[in-house]
């Protein structure tokens, strides 16, 4: 168990506070899709009179789409698998993420919980209001990954 994370009664973290970091994050990472959607734009800019534009349009949707998968995966596993135990959105409303034993995610449990939130929300997002009424609210990811969500 980490030093930090000693605290005699954790409290499990809500739904509406894990909604809000999650917006946060969101927020975050769409602004970031949407610059990077503006630079592959800019980079093939030149390329649009050879491809036609529809060509270019699919191609800039296909990269951005794939580097929004590997952004998502390097930001939300990365932050909760390291010290900080948190996103910026988690961190900002006081959450972090443990595994079941109140250890640090592994990077592995991190990428499991991050793939877990696909299933959560392709179930038209009933995985994560499950964290609304589960006993350890929970959600799905959590559930499918082996970690809770607390209070700072």
């Amino acid at each position: 168990m980490d030093a930090e994370l000693n605290d005699e009664s954790p409290e499990y973290a809500g739904f509406w506070r894990r909604a809000a970091a999650y917006v946060m994050d969101t927020a975050l990472l769409v602004f970031c899709m949407v610059q990077m959607q503006s630079y592959f734009w800019n980079s093939m800019a030149g390329s649009s009179a050879q491809l036609g534009q529809d060509t270019m349009l699919q191609l800039v949707s296909i990269a951005t789409s794939a580097w929004s998968i590997v952004i998502g995966w390097g930001y939300f596993a990365g932050m909760e698998c390291s010290p900080l135990q948190a996103t910026l959105g988690k961190l900002a409303v006081g959450l972090y993420v443990t595994d079941l034993d109140r250890n640090r995610l592994s990077i592995g449990r991190a990428t499991g919980r991050y793939l877990g939130k696909i299933v959560s929300g392709i179930i038209l997002g009933i995985g994560f209001f499950m964290a609304g009424w589960n006993e350890n609210k929970q959600g799905l990811h959590d559930m499918i990954a082996g970690t809770l969500v607390w209070t700072k």
